[in-house]
Formats: structure tokens, C-alpha cells, sequence
């Protein structure tokens, strides 16, 4: 099978190697260079609740080994999250300080992996999952490496979580900021008053951001298919960004002795601005299971995808930066148990939460809403403000060049 052609984003050169399976997942292996020459062997699986989209791939420590998505915060029940949050082995933790934004593989990367998903040659499951696995349990005391090569996958699977893991990619901005610190706003947690703050959260968000910028769009057409019995999911969409606004980062205030001399000048630190910016996807969606639930067509609804300041991508495939922002930015679909009773059950195992962003903000505004207007399912029509708009700039630049 012939190899597969390299993407350079950012200065940082890709390259997609194989593809394998791990149960219902599809993994693909691939290779990143940086600007130095360094080269990182890395893998992305392909995420069922989440609509098909990228993860990075790294398994958890421990005896049965899992799908990282983050360091594991303690739960306590002075916290008071529901009973149904902590897992049958005693152990409570939640997973990520945002697992769903921290893992997510970066859209130019992610068309790139999905354009090459048939043309990948696949490998033996077991050599490429071992790659990923500590070699060692670290909660066993007599457990201890036996090489230097198991130093050394230790050493790896480390790196990829501390880089996952990394503060320095966390943008602490508000209103986003002060409504992620509270762990009852967070994604996966099924709290009664879920759905009650969040529409509170959105009208500071929009109060915070009240003239947002027109949507960009940024991936047509995707597509996800999952048949994995008893279930069929089919999702397609377009996916948007949008700059909601701008913040000024204050400068940090570092305590600097006097001029050596009256003639040297100090120069302080001044304030950055930073542009907030939302992905998103309008899609349509049907799910079909012979579990028992019943079927779920949608169309024309708007889910949140990443939040971030930058388009830059990290070596490992990831944003250089994302907002946290709690449920703000959360999912299709979450595993039943995670879910609320009013959540609509619509497989074997997940039911739908999607549905609450519809009255978010910026979903609800004008400018977003027009994307409906000008879908096929409503006739292709444009809102009268966006053709205006856009008909104004073409009379302007017809009219610069003398037409």
C-alpha cells in the first residue's frame, strides 16, 4: 500500500501510518517532526460518544488499563456529586480537569486523518496497543521495571500524559473560568440542577460576549458512521468557528529593582488581548437500536466542540490552547449512567444530552441561527441580514474595481 502523503501545520509535520482495532474503537498510529527534527510516535482513537471525532490515545495506569482522558481528581462527598459518580471499587475520582477539550485532536489533523482512513493499511492489534501501555503497575510497590526498555516505555506513556495534562495549555478566562472550578459543571455530571445553570452560565456568556463575529466555516460535510450491534448511529454536519469576542489578559506585576542609573529607562509589561473562539457543528442525527429504545432522528442542531484562544497545534497533535468552560463544552451523547432520567436513552448504552444547547448562547443568536435558514432541510434560504451583508461587500468590491 502506497505511503501516505505527510500535512505540516504550524511548522510541525504529520504523517498518518496505520490504522487498528480495539474492540468497537478505531485507532490510527501516526508520526509527528517538529521544527528541530524530533520525532514523536503517537496514536488517536476515534471517539463513539463524541461523534467520530480524534483523541489522543494513551491507556490509564493499573491493572485493567483504560483510555486516558486526564489525571484522576478525588472526589469527596463534601463535594455532594451524585452517589452514581463513584465506581464500584471504592476508588471516587473524576476524570480530567477537561477531558473532552485536553485529548481532542486538532480539526486541520483531524480532515487529514479522516481522508486517509481508507487508504491505511491495518495492523495487528496487540503490537500497536502494548506500545501504549505502562509496562509496570505503578499502585504495586513490588512492582518495578525490569530493562531499560521498559524504562523507557514508561518514560514515553508518561510524556504523552504530562503533555495532556499540561496548565500551561489551560486558559483561565472568565465568566468560563469560575464556572469550570466548580466540579458540578462539569461534563459527565448528571447533578438535577445541570441543565438550570448552564442556561444561567450562557446568558453571562452572552453578556460577556453579546456581538459575536460571523461563523466561519471550517469542515464541510463531515460524516460519522458507527454500526457496532445493537446500535446504528449516523451523524452529518458542518462544523464552525466563531470569535465571540476579545478579553485583555492583565500584565503580572513583578517587583524590579530601581534604574541602576537616571538615564536607563524602564519599560513595564503591558496587557495582551486574546481572542475567544468556539467551535461548533450544526448536524443532523439518527440513531437506531434493537435494544429496545426508540429510534432519533434530528436535524439542524448545534453541539460545541472546542473553545480556545488559538489555532496552533501542539507536536502531539493537540491545540496549544483551550478554555476551560465545564459543560459549556460537552457531548452528543453520554453514557446512560452518566445522564439525567429525563435524558433520552437511544442505545445499548448512551442516551442524548444534546438537546440543551439549542437555547445556549451563542446557538441561539441571529448570525447562528441563519445557518439553519440556509441549510437544505429549510430550502437553502439566507436570512435577509446576511445577504444583505454579503450583498453590500460585493456591490463595494465591484465597485473599488470599477465595474
Amino acid at each position: 500500500m502506497n505511503s501516505i502523503e505527510s500535512i505540516t501545520l504550524n511548522g510541525v509535520t504529520f504523517r498518518a501510518l496505520n490504522k487498528w482495532k480495539q474492540g468497537n474503537y478505531i485507532h490510527i498510529s501516526f508520526s509527528s517532526t517538529d521544527k528541530k527534527g524530533e520525532t514523536l510516535n503517537l496514536c488517536a482513537y476515534k471517539s463513539r460518544s463524541e461523534m467520530g471525532f480524534w483523541r489522543e490515545f494513551v491507556l490509564s495506569e493499573g491493572l485493567t488499563p483504560a483510555y486516558y482522558k486526564g489525571a484522576l481528581i478525588p472526589i469527596t462527598k463534601e463535594m455532594g456529586l451524585p452517589t452514581h459518580q463513584y465506581p464500584q471499587n471504592g476508588r471516587s475520582f473524576i476524570t480530567g480537569v477537561d477531558y473532552l477539550q485536553m485529548t481532542f485532536i486538532h480539526l486541520e489533523l483531524q480532515k487529514y486523518f479522516n481522508a486517509n482512513l481508507e487508504r491505511l493499511k491495518e495492523v495487528d492489534t496487540y503490537l500497536e496497543f502494548k506500545k501504549y501501555m505502562d509496562p509496570w503497575n505503578p499502585n504495586n510497590p513490588k512492582d518495578r521495571p525490569r530493562n531499560d526498555s521498559e524504562k523507557e516505555q514508561y518514560k514515553f506513556v508518561k510524556g504523552i500524559k504530562t503533555h495532556i495534562n499540561d496548565a500551561y495549555r489551560q486558559e483561565q478566562i472568565e465568566p468560563f473560568h469560575s464556572y469550570a472550578k466548580d466540579l458540578h459543571n462539569r461534563c459527565g455530571i448528571a447533578m438535577n440542577t445541570r441543565d438550570s445553570r448552564l442556561l444561567k452560565f450562557s446568558k453571562s456568556v452572552q453578556a460577556a460576549f453579546p456581538s459575536p463575529e460571523d461563523p466561519v466555516l471550517v469542515y464541510k460535510d463531515y460524516k460519522f458512521l458507527d454500526n457496532s450491534p445493537p446500535d446504528s448511529t449516523t451523524l452529518t454536519g458542518d462544523i464552525y468557528k466563531i470569535k465571540l469576542g476579545s478579553v485583555v489578559i492583565p500584565a503580572p506585576v513583578f517587583w524590579s529593582p530601581p534604574p541602576l542609573s537616571p538615564t536607563m529607562f524602564h519599560q513595564p509589561m503591558r496587557n495582551s488581548h486574546k481572542d475567544v473562539i468556539l467551535y461548533f457543528m450544526k448536524y443532523n442525527l439518527d440513531v437506531e437500536s434493537t435494544s429496545g429504545t426508540a429510534p432519533l432522528k434530528l436535524k439542524n442542531k448545534f453541539i460545541p466542540i472546542l473553545l480556545t484562544t488559538t489555532d496552533n497545534i501542539t507536536p502531539y497533535g493537540l491545540y496549544s490552547k483551550y478554555i476551560l468552560a465545564g459543560n459549556y463544552i460537552c457531548k452528543v451523547l453520554d453514557y446512560t449512567k452518566q445522564c439525567l432520567n429525563n435524558n433520552l436513552k437511544c442505545t445499548s448504552i448512551y442516551s442524548y444530552i444534546g438537546g440543551i444547547y439549542n437555547k445556549v448562547y451563542p446557538y441561539n443568536h441571529p448570525k447562528v441561527l441563519a445557518l439553519i435558514q440556509a441549510s437544505p432541510e429549510m430550502g437553502g434560504k439566507r436570512s435577509t441580514k446576511v445577504y444583505r451583508r454579503r450583498h453590500k461587500a460585493r456591490r463595494t468590491l465591484r465597485n473599488n474595481k470599477g465595474f
